[in-house]
């Protein structure tokens, strides 16, 4: 989805009376990070709860727990979070109790998250 169609659509569900909008965090994928794209429909809207299901590997925990918190601030508190190991083989989410090596690096970084005063597991 382009800037463009994410702002429209963005208005047309606050309009219509929904919630929330969720983005999904696909690395590597040609889509807009939904940390951007969420930042962009909270400029935007005054009501919708800000929903982002996002891949902690690969980031930085500092780096992404600055950019989360001032998303939270301009968004006047309506973030919500969702920490995802990613996606498997067959396209389904990976959970992170599950054995894989994806789920071994969440708990992790959990782990680091909890070091930093958040919580150890979302």
């Amino acid at each position: 989805m382009a800037d463009g169609e994410l702002l429209a659509f963005s208005d047309a569900i606050e309009a219509s009376g929904f919630d929330g909008i969720w983005l999904s965090d696909i690395p590597l994928a040609p889509v807009i990070d939904p940390l951007l794209g969420l930042a962009l429909v909270a400029g935007r809207t005054t009501r919708l709860r800000l929903g982002a299901n996002v891949v902690p590997l690969g980031r930085n925990p500092f780096l992404l727990a600055k950019e989360l918190a001032q998303l939270d601030r301009i968004s006047n508190g309506r973030l919500l979070l969702s920490f995802v190991t990613g996606i498997g083989a067959r396209g389904s989410a990976r959970r992170s109790g599950s054995e894989t090596q994806a789920g071994v690096r969440y708990s992790r970084k959990c782990s680091d998250c909890s070091a930093l005063g958040g919580p150890a597991r979302p």
